[in-house]
């Protein structure tokens, strides 16, 4: 089921229309994607799938060397084609991408030419069972044979062609690598689709509505809280963040924290409103439906609900990065409302990378935490605590540890802002480095906001009004 975002008109749909109405010349773009179920770069394109660097005005060009698995891209790049450029797409772990929700049986294949080529076939390639979600995409990790092949005979497929496939069985989260092999040149297209295997959406138990029509603040939390049983799972424990006051709108936030549960805990819940076709994030009537049989209640703590946490947590950046030594350090504050024992993890993928117990006084206390050697990538840090009452509680917070980047460069975008002028030289998201064009293009490069992004280097969609790329 592809993800539906309403109101929404994406770089990849205006692509998609301009290829369908013929306004795309061959010379301008090239080539050619898999546009439904949508793929790993197709879906950054549309925005659903976040911090995917220059592919967002490039989906059609993942391209590579060909004859994957005998020749083509190396192990660890095969969703980027082994291109420099789109090296965002090989990141792997098992909560990075937007997953489709599949069962086993037939599947349509779409594929969008922005510059069709004389092709020799197409195949799909699917992971193993038994393949780890949280290692780089290799050969190791497919099946050695494409569980479906079609061959074309070198002739020129239409703008936007579908044909079928079955797809095996599987359980959970898979990725299928649909591979284009062209006819004409040396090279193939490659493109990665993320896939959950799961039960069928439209007989799952409904465990809470999140409610509509309601506002809230900016900085408060949703807080989820899945239990079995009477076990509280810990490891399933959510804090959705309200961002800005437009993130807490009573018609967006109930559709982004669908999104959000979809996206973090495929397999365990998932979020939306039902319909005959299953469960899909809507603006109204969204709920959350247990998927795993062993989940009994789902519980959501609003701003302004029930007491006030007994503990809030300050100094956590979204954002670190490492010192020359590869070394992560970073300092919080705990703030105690009452005595807590307190568990404290940090985990990156499914790996844990350090715990500690740590017994609050109610009042303040500050801690430091360093890793030696840190590897880069998404951290979730879960906080379990029983206050002297018995009472138990969580939180979860996360964050991004980005390397130290080659080359000079002013600040690291967004910081500064306001201080750009022209030649000034910034660090992207993406861990790329812009440079603010000459006057009058200058004038752009200040205007940002978690509102107004148009012109985020590398991002934003006239971000090359205001920044040249450089290498």
């Amino acid at each position: 089921m592809k993800p539906s975002w309403k109101n929404r008109f994406s770089y990849r749909q205006l692509l998609v229309a301009l290829v369908i109405n013929g306004w795309v010349a061959p010379s301008l773009w090239a080539h050619g994607f898999v546009s439904e179920p949508g793929s790993r770069s197709a879906l950054c394109a549309d925005g659903i799938n976040q911090a995917c660097g220059q592919v967002v005005y490039e989906s059609q060009s993942v391209e590579g060397p060909d004859r994957y698995p005998g020749a083509g891209p190396a192990d660890g790049r095969l969703a980027s084609a082994g291109n420099a450029a789109f090296t965002p797409l090989d990141q792997q772990l098992n909560a990075r991408w937007w997953k489709h929700w599949v069962t086993p049986g037939p599947i349509e294949w779409t594929w969008t030419f922005t510059a069709p080529h004389a092709t020799r076939d197409f195949r799909y390639f699917i992971t193993k069972p038994d393949w780890d979600p949280n290692q780089p995409l290799s050969r190791s990790q497919f099946e050695a044979d494409p569980f479906c092949e079609v061959a074309f005979q070198n002739r020129k497929p239409d703008p936007v062609w579908t044909h079928q496939c079955e797809l095996p069985t599987r359980q959970g989260y898979q990725v299928v690598l649909a591979v284009w092999d062209v006819g004409d040149t040396v090279n193939s297209f490659y493109n990665a689709v993320d896939l959950y295997f799961g039960r069928s959406e439209t007989d799952l138990p409904l465990m809470v509505d999140i409610p509509d029509g309601r506002d809230l603040p900016a900085g408060s939390q949703v807080q989820v809280r899945v239990f079995a049983g009477d076990q509280e799972r810990f490891d399933l424990a959510y804090s959705f963040p309200i961002k800005s006051a437009a993130d807490g709108q009573f018609n967006q936030w109930p559709r982004a924290l669908a999104m959000a549960l979809n996206h973090m805990m495929p397999g365990f819940v998932r979020a939306g409103a039902a319909t005959d076709d299953g469960i899909e994030p809507s603006d109204t009537g969204n709920g959350i439906y247990a998927l795993d049989s062993t989940i009994t209640d789902v519980k959501l703590l609003l701003e302004g609900d029930g007491p006030a946490e007994p503990l809030s947590v300050s100094g956590l950046e979204e954002h670190y990065e490492l010192d020359e030594l590869g070394d992560l350090s970073m300092a919080l504050e705990f703030v105690a409302r009452t005595n807590l024992s307190l568990d404290l993890s940090v985990h990156l993928g499914t790996d844990e990378l350090h715990s500690e117990q740590i017994n609050l006084a109610r009042g303040t206390q500050r801690w430091r935490y360093q890793l030696k050697a840190a590897p880069t990538g998404l951290y979730v840090m879960t906080l379990k605590w029983v206050d002297d009452r018995g009472q138990v509680g969580s939180q979860t917070h996360s964050f991004e540890v980005w390397s130290s980047s080659g080359g000079d460069f002013d600040f690291r975008f967004p910081d500064g802002l306001g201080q750009y002028k022209p030649g000034t030289i910034v660090l992207g998201r993406d861990e790329v480095r812009y440079r603010c064009k000459p006057f009058p293009s200058s004038g752009w490069c200040n205007i940002y906001s978690s509102q107004s992004r148009q012109y985020e280097p590398g991002y934003g969609s006239h971000w090359r009004h205001a920044w040249e790329r450089l290498p």
